[in-house]
């Protein structure tokens, strides 16, 4: 064949060789996440979905300082069941519905459905190496919703097609309910609205008639467009917890409680701001190198990028992904996830560029692009779980030809770190439902909730961890009313943690047992109700020492 023509040929059949690569690598990394076991976060949203489902609700009846997105979201998994896999299921589908939210954006916007692609696989690809406790988190849905958003906005913007007065207004309805839904996910993440709203004004009054009355009256649409989406999800998040009279529990939650919490870090405004360049520095170098070679390519290879008013549109709300991460002053892996996503979008417009460009640097593109996956190889972009990453691929590979019972032990072995060790923990719930009444109560005085899930026992308590009588700041307010939970539903059972030290929730290095000589009343009520039971590395199990409903309950 002609050296001219095989080059020409492969230019077409490069950029979809690319496109098909990176599909294969996103769905491998997919299957990798339904895997995936629960971390303790998941056993927080796990236990509070099953109240909802025993009519309760989030913050009155089951607390905890999370938007209450997340718990719908887990609510919705058990469509799929109650196993770990219903959340991975429903993660899995969000993934491919951002995917198809990149492609459109590609095809409209960015030069080629194939950038988007290659955005929205990549991201899939980076983020599912974050692991198990760090994904099936509310970022990673609240990202579904900002791609959705970018995507609505950027309808009608030059260059796209037109749109009817009708259309387009429901589609700026439609960005204002995903940045909402991306808030009731997690708050800083709905900022990007003020972005929307600043271009939507900035593009319809520019094409509206002389004087201001006529530039005004143009911007108004927009605005009102995007708050009537934006009012449609928060009202009726905020009408469902009205008529489970939670309201006034989830404003103490994040008045009261929330401000202490994240003041243990000594938040300031200063920090937030000198935080957002190494969150930048971490999204594109720490996680992996592939997002960085993407943005480097995009950089260098710029005759295939589209530029306008939607890629600015993107850099904009990238910012504000970023921003939310030193504004929330936890510096947790899943945090990052929108930053991740946004700038994979980005990184994805390079790849694209390379493989669209490989018929003029066919041998060096090749070259980097080899560099590339070697690096992606090598560096492991999660430090909180104890083995490699593709080992542990390797690992859940090989059990999917094992018996049932030995897959779901090596699987709870790699969803196990430091703070979580899954197999000792199920164990535990093993041991609690075998020696409890069905239908009875538990108790945990820690930071274990998801043991209210394995050992399908209720909470005796609304608070189904300790962190707000553990806070110097909450503890005199939040004591008094676990003691009245206690007493209204006396547990069978009431676990001690013995393995919790977790500052950044409690401001303190101590274990749960080693807090509780600080709380005497609870301490009274396990010497005269309850006898100790069961000692593990983990935890000790204390047993109700008269039947529930006996004289002196």
């Amino acid at each position: 064949m002609d050296r001219s023509r095989w080059w020409r040929w492969s230019s077409w059949n490069w950029e979809t060789a690319g496109a098909v690569a990176i599909s294969l690598c996103a769905a491998f990394s997919l299957g990798q996440m339904l895997l995936y076991g629960y971390g303790v976060d998941h056993g927080i949203y796990a236990t509070v979905a099953d109240e909802m489902l025993h009519g309760g609700a989030p913050y009155i009846d089951v607390w905890d300082f999370k938007p209450p997105g997340i718990y719908f979201v887990f609510l919705l998994s058990r469509v799929f069941g109650r196993g770990e896999i219903a959340i991975r299921i429903v993660e899995v589908l969000a993934w491919l519905l951002l995917i198809q939210g990149c492609v459109r954006l590609g095809r409209c916007h960015f030069g080629g459905a194939s950038a988007g692609l290659w955005g929205g696989c990549l991201g899939a690809v980076v983020v599912s190496q974050i692991e198990f406790w760090d994904t099936a988190q509310p970022e990673i849905f609240a990202s579904v919703a900002l791609v959705w958003a970018l995507l609505l906005v950027s309808s009608g913007s030059p260059g796209s097609p037109s749109l009817s007065p009708r259309r387009q207004l429901a589609a700026w309805m439609g960005a204002g309910a995903c940045f909402a839904a991306a808030g009731m996910l997690k708050f800083p993440q709905g900022g990007g609205i003020v972005i929307s709203w600043v271009l939507l004004c900035r593009r319809t009054m520019g094409g509206a008639g002389p004087g201001w009355k006529a530039r005004l009256g143009a911007a108004l649409r927009p605005t009102l467009a995007l708050g009537a989406g934006a009012v449609a999800v928060i009202g009726a998040c905020l009408v469902y917890l009205a008529v489970y009279r939670a309201l006034g529990a989830m404003w103490d939650v994040f008045l009261v409680y929330v401000p202490g919490y994240t003041d243990i870090s000594h938040w300031s405004v200063a920090g937030v701001l000198r935080g957002v360049w190494p969150t930048l520095a971490n999204v594109l170098a720490d996680r992996t190198p592939l997002l960085l070679g993407g943005v480097l390519l995009l950089v260098a290879i710029r005759d295939e990028t589209r530029w306008g008013e939607p890629a600015a549109h993107a850099l904009g709300i990238l910012f504000v992904a970023i921003l939310a991460v030193p504004l929330q002053w936890k510096f947790l892996q899943y945090h990052y996830t929108p930053a991740l996503v946004l700038c994979a979008l980005f990184a994805g417009m390079g790849y694209r560029n390379l493989f669209a460009s490989l018929r003029r640097r066919g041998g060096l593109a090749l070259l980097a692009l080899v560099v590339l996956g070697l690096l992606y190889r090598a560096h492991p972009t999660s430090t909180w779980v104890p083995f490699p990453y593709f080992d542990r691929v390797r690992a859940r590979l090989a059990t999917l030809t094992m018996p049932a019972a030995q897959r779901q032990q090596i699987l709870d072995v790699l969803s196990s770190n430091m703070e979580v060790q899954t197999p000792a923990v199920r164990a535990a719930a093993r041991w609690i439902a075998e020696h409890t009444p069905q239908g009875s109560r538990l108790y945990v005085w820690g930071f274990k909730p998801v043991l209210y899930y394995y050992s399908r026992r209720r909470p005796a308590s609304r608070f189904i961890y300790n962190a707000p009588q553990r806070g110097a700041w909450s503890a005199h307010r939040y004591r008094p009313l676990l003691l009245d939970d206690l007493a209204k539903h006396p547990p069978a059972a009431i676990v001690v943690d013995k393995n919790d030290r977790i500052r950044v929730l409690n401001g303190d290095d101590k274990s749960s047992a080693e807090a509780l000589v600080e709380f005497p009343e609870l301490r009274q009520l396990l010497s005269r109700e309850y006898s100790l039971q069961e000692q593990t590395a983990l935890f000790d199990i204390y047993l109700r020492a008269m039947p529930v409903g006996s004289p002196g309950t």
